[in-house]
């Protein structure tokens, strides 16, 4: 095959990987205390937070409840009120992504060896500089994991 079709082969891969770099940007966009505040709300009773108080301290808890100006976090010596104004961050913890990751970088090299596969019948194997590139891709997408 020439260098040509190798090329429509990896051009279309490289495409489809960037809304996957683009989303992560949009999800960082600042929100208004408000809003944030607001977003207590979607906390379930007995997740594990963190909060972290404008004097810098912080501290970790319970979460019960959250009304418009405060906040109650069960504590191991009692039930603890935090006033809106005083709260800086609420730290929730979370599962993590790895297996997901790994599961993408998996995809990824597998897509990979499947391009290159097509692109290369009957012809000896040879890596250009796009090959390398996302075979590199592919090995950050298996470290994340």
């Amino acid at each position: 095959m020439t260098q040509l079709t190798r090329i429509l082969f990896v051009v279309p891969l490289i495409a489809s990987l960037g809304p996957m770099t683009i989303q992560p940007l949009w999800a960082s966009a600042p929100s208004t205390p408000q809003a944030s505040w607001n977003n207590l709300g979607n906390l379930a009773r007995g997740d594990v937070v963190k909060v972290v108080v404008s004097r810098g301290s912080a501290q970790r808890g319970v979460f019960q409840s959250v009304t418009g100006d405060t906040m109650v976090v069960h504590f191991p010596t009692g039930d603890q009120t935090f006033e809106r104004q005083t709260v800086t961050q609420v730290l929730v913890k979370r599962e993590g992504r790895r297996g997901r990751h790994v599961l993408i970088g998996l995809l990824v090299e597998q897509v990979w060896d499947w391009a290159r596969a097509l692109a290369t019948m009957g012809q000896p194997p040879t890596i250009g500089a796009a090959e390398q590139w996302l075979l590199k891709l592919g090995d950050f997408f298996w470290a994340l994991g």
